[in-house]
């Protein structure tokens, strides 16, 4: 795939979060999502398998497989900011991981005048998510923020070559 058939691929987004992502071969990650491009290609550059989840996120996390039902690896890109109730869904990661579960979790990092997504319930800042992985006994072991270049025309494209376009986390349980 590439960004012709799909605009919101991006290549650079995918190496760097694929590049952020410590995941050793040969395990089964949770990937928090239908089957998608990013969980593919990390799937082949990193030799694991990947099992994605098939529920209503909102209620539950429920994976595509009866083979486990705890993981160890978890990877969730761009997907918490959909959801109705983000709280109900950190209580519910916690049964769906190991004690020692390490989460990779991404979301926007936009200012709200550069981008107006009506398909966003919730836009987070640091500090924000910060305070909600607290609540929900989560905590923050390393992130980065990743930038994606591109060729834009006009004021507000512009602008946002020069800001960081994604937070991605490394999450363990508190």
């Amino acid at each position: 795939m590439n960004t012709k058939e799909n605009p919101s691929y991006s290549r650079s987004r995918t190496r760097q979060t694929i590049k952020f992502c410590e995941i050793p071969e040969g395990v089964t990650v949770l990937d928090i999502a239908a089957p998608n491009m990013l969980s593919r290609e990390m799937a082949d550059k990193k030799s694991i398998s990947v099992i994605n989840t098939v529920s209503d996120l909102d209620y539950e996390i429920t994976p595509d497989s009866t083979l486990l039902n705890k993981f160890d690896y978890v990877t969730c890109f761009e997907v918490i900011e959909h959801l109705l109730n983000p709280r109900l869904f950190f209580d519910n990661l916690h049964n769906v991981t190991t004690d020692n579960a390490v989460v990779y979790l991404s979301y926007p990092s936009r200012y709200k005048w550069l981008w107006n997504d009506q398909e966003h319930f919730h836009e987070y800042d640091k500090q924000r998510f910060k305070y909600l992985l607290d609540k929900t006994g989560w905590a923050i072991v390393e992130s980065k923020s990743i930038y994606v270049r591109r060729n834009p025309f006009g004021i507000r494209p512009i602008i946002r070559n020069f800001l960081p376009q994604t937070g991605i986390y490394k999450l363990i349980k508190r």
